[in-house]
């Protein structure tokens, strides 16, 4: 049995950061209804990069889930909606504030019917915030947040190759829903939680904010220890491709530097002259990629290579861990899919079905 058995969870969230937060439950037991507007459903089916039928980003954040039609204007489907209400346990929304109330389905109705509901808002600023009523992306909120000026490119903020804010919100939304799932067993009482995605941005700077506390001045991209500021922690060039460096501890800078032979640097572990990571990178740009790997591995380096994500995807290190999960979609054949990065000892997350046909299960919910 998984944990989250028995849980029932409404969502009407779309894209990223509201789907990632319910697969996680859903792969962990609870019983996950998506509820998307008929003819268009969630966003995500029809954005890009495309499959034979649908959004192969809508692939991956989507799997374990049911999907439920409904027009929340139209009378008859908020009768249902309401209906649904009455014995689920979390209901997920990620609309700008305001948007559920002036439905007539915001919170404190909600809990006229159904007092232990659990109800999570994931908003971009929050019901409070000066920039509440703005829309907003993932690029807006890592750039407001304070990430891009500390990710930087010959002096330029550079987007991130992941989705920060949108990731990182939906695991802060999951840890409160089960916060708040643990605290309705103690009271029997529900919940009503906001997350929002610039905050949880913000909350991603400790090591930005001890920086300023010591210094007095914002740090800024390739101008601090973990940004590239000294040769012991650092990317460089090889011969095909791109090897990380992070030798912050003495110990390890000293391995690093004598199984490449220059241990004529190891004076030089925090230097802030340039032909440091001049000659380290000459040194590196001798070899492939690979050697370097070999070479880390072989003398416990604190060294990775750059890999793309189809070399991620076939290194060893994912199959071993079990990474990946593949899921049968109709039409579509196997598609591979990204599982939890989690294990228990006994708990066992499970894939029990391929992502939703947009209404696929009107019927069951629709009486």
């Amino acid at each position: 049995m998984l944990p989250l058995e028995g849980v029932k969870i409404l969502d009407l969230t779309r894209l990223i950061p509201g789907p990632f937060a319910s697969m996680i439950l859903a792969d962990f037991g609870a019983e996950v209804i998506k509820i998307e507007a008929p003819g268009v459903g969630d966003y995500a089916r029809e954005f890009e990069p495309m499959l034979k039928r649908q959004s192969a980003l809508f692939y991956m954040f989507n799997r374990n889930k049911k999907s439920v039609t409904l027009n929340l204007k139209d009378p008859q489907d908020k009768t249902t909606f309401l209906n649904m209400v009455k014995d689920a346990d979390i209901i997920m929304e990620g609309f700008r504030p305001g948007v559920m109330e002036r439905l007539g389905l915001g919170y404190e109705k909600i809990k006229e019917i159904n007092p232990k509901i659990v109800w999570l808002s994931l908003t971009g600023f929050g019901e409070d915030s000066p920039y509440s009523r703005m829309p907003g992306h993932d690029i807006n909120f890592t750039g407001a947040g304070g990430i891009l000026s500390l990710t930087t490119a010959k002096g330029r903020p550079a987007i991130l190759g992941t989705q920060l804010a949108d990731l990182g919100s939906a695991l802060w939304a999951v840890i409160a829903m089960l916060l708040a799932l643990k605290k309705r067993e103690k009271t029997s009482t529900g919940e009503r939680i906001e997350v929002s995605m610039l905050d949880t941005v913000i909350n991603w700077n400790h090591v930005a904010v001890a920086e300023l506390l010591a210094t007095g001045s914002p740090p800024k991209g390739e101008e601090t220890m973990l940004t590239g500021k000294y040769p012991c922690y650092h990317i460089y060039e090889t011969r095909d491709g791109y090897i990380t460096v992070a030798g912050l501890e003495e110990k390890f800078w000293i391995d690093i530097c004598k199984a490449i032979g220059r241990e004529d640097l190891i004076p030089h572990q925090y230097s802030t002259e340039e032909w440091v990571k001049a000659e380290l990178e000459k040194e590196f740009r001798k070899k492939e990629t690979r050697y370097w790997e070999r070479l880390a591995l072989e003398n416990n380096l604190c060294m990775m290579p750059v890999k793309n994500i189809k070399e991620v995807l076939e290194d060893e290190h994912t199959k071993t861990r079990g990474l990946i999960w593949e899921v049968e979609i109709p039409e579509e054949g196997k598609i591979p899919t990204l599982a939890p990065p989690v294990r228990f000892s006994e708990i066992k997350p499970q894939l029990k079905s391929p992502p939703p046909e947009l209404g696929e299960h009107n019927e069951e919910f629709k009486k």
